[in-house]
């Protein structure tokens, strides 16, 4: 595996639990570091540290929706976690 250095990494789902300690560690090794998140699980509290630092910017964006990126140099991780299940009231009472 190559050891080629990170210059800019996409973060989608920056802004949750895992998103933002990813964004910290690649931010600590150098990166720019750009999120998009549409906070629906997330929250903006997570990054708020980040948010001054040069070499981050934050997108308030639902990746569901179309995304081009017109760069070659940049490298994508994706922090989402599954929703979880929803348990209805009439599995409740059957417990």
């Amino acid at each position: 595996m190559s050891k080629r250095k990170l210059e800019r990494v996409l973060v989608t789902g920056g802004a949750g639990f895992i998103g933002s300690h990813l964004c910290r560690r690649l931010l600590a090794e150098g990166c720019e570091v750009i999120v998009f998140d549409n906070l629906l699980t997330g929250n903006i509290e997570n990054i708020q540290p980040l948010l001054g630092q040069a070499k981050f910017s934050f997108e308030h964006y639902d990746v569901t929706n179309y995304l081009h990126v017109n760069a070659s140099s940049t490298r994508s991780c994706t922090s989402l976690r599954p929703r979880a299940p929803r348990i209805s009231s009439a599995s409740r009472s059957r417990s």
